[in-house]
């Protein structure tokens, strides 16, 4: 036989369940927008290009080892440059390293992504990867070198892509709370009115 206390059960549990979910949709929201900013952050869509200044005019490249480039200028003397840096070498190594991947730039990595900020054309691009280090280096038509490295994986933007995630879900944490005393106070206001 139902008694008088079960309605208010009833409008107090709607209202705990309303109230959970006004809390805890923000912040699931939340945490999916932090692993969204993670995974760019780590995957390297943030890692920028720049253009590195050798001492003369590059021609064309020679080969990349451990993510080092040597290349010719156009007189034919031979660079090395690692990083932004460049020096002159007499030779450079025949073969890239065994466990070392080179490859033309793909359009599909974030290398070229508008977000990194690419050359705006160029006559050659290469990429090195080795274990958790990806570089590229790329030559545009005005003879111009660009460095790019990926900062997500080992770099910069690492700590930077994990902390995302619970940064996330204490921001929509902080945004459910607020949503749901609104919510309360919107209700009070309106039990105010009625009574």
């Amino acid at each position: 036989m139902p008694t008088r206390d079960t309605p208010k059960k009833t409008v107090l549990t709607s209202d705990f369940v309303g109230k959970t979910l006004r809390i805890l949709g923000p912040t699931i929201l939340g945490i999916a927008l932090g692993v969204v900013v993670s995974r760019l952050l780590l995957s390297g869509y943030f890692s920028q290009w720049y253009e590195i200044t050798p001492p003369e005019r590059i021609s064309r490249f020679v080969t990349i080892r451990s993510g080092d480039l040597w290349a010719q200028a156009e007189n034919g003397n031979l660079y090395q440059c690692r990083g932004i840096e460049c020096r002159r070498e007499n030779a450079a190594p025949d073969t890239p390293q065994e466990f070392e991947l080179i490859r033309p730039c793909n359009s599909e990595w974030p290398i070229l992504s508008p977000s990194t900020h690419p050359p705006a054309s160029f006559v050659d691009c290469r990429e090195s990867v080795t274990f958790f280090v990806r570089e590229a280096y790329a030559l545009d038509r005005g003879r111009n070198l660009w460095y790019w490295r990926d900062a997500g994986i080992n770099g910069e933007m690492w700590l930077a892509g994990w902390c995302s995630i619970p940064i996330g879900a204490i921001i929509g944490l902080a945004i459910g709370l607020v949503w749901s005393r609104r919510a309360k106070g919107k209700v009070q206001n309106r039990s105010n009115a009625a009574g």
